[in-house]
């Protein structure tokens, strides 16, 4: 089987998937490559505390992914969902499994995300956008939606035949 990129919604256990499967999998996590750090890995920031983006986003990433997919051992490469991300997998013509919860998951994803402690801006952010972001993916080709209590690692089983 080649390797298969999976694009992810925040919280769906790419994670968790990556290190706990019982396929090779890495989880390409997008915040190491869109803001600027220095050479101790530290994101840099502005004068005000934020950080800053780094213009070669998302092609850097793109090309990390791409370096990822060339080990012939790796079952599953996660990505993330950005919009910017799936529109350059595209034009680099990376074929991608988008997977994101069912709608109705939203208490259960807020619940995830708090134990996993995820910064409380990411989950405001996530929570706001929730219907906007999983109706647009849904309309992807491609898109496996999951259901109540379901992760990622739970249908990885599904491609490993393809």
């Amino acid at each position: 089987m080649a390797t298969k990129v999976i694009s992810g919604f925040p919280a769906i256990g790419k994670t968790y998937a990556a290190r706990n499967s019982n396929f090779m999998c890495v989880d390409c996590d997008s915040s190491q490559w869109n803001w600027l750090t220095d050479p101790n890995g530290d994101f840099l920031m502005t004068d005000n505390g934020l950080r800053i983006p780094n213009p070669a986003f998302p092609q850097n990433y793109i090309d990390h992914i791409k370096f990822q997919m060339k080990h012939d051992f790796l079952d599953f490469v996660f990505v993330s969902s950005h919009d910017n991300v799936r529109q350059c997998l595209k034009e680099n013509f990376i074929d991608f499994t988008i997977v994101v919860p069912a709608l109705n998951c939203k208490k259960e994803y807020y619940k995830r995300m708090q134990q996993r402690e995820s910064p409380a801006s990411l989950i405001e952010l996530v929570m706001e956008n929730w219907n906007l972001w999983l109706i647009d993916r849904q309309l992807e080709p491609n898109c496996f939606v999951l259901n109540q209590g379901q992760t990622l690692n739970d249908i990885l089983h599904l491609w490993k035949t393809q």
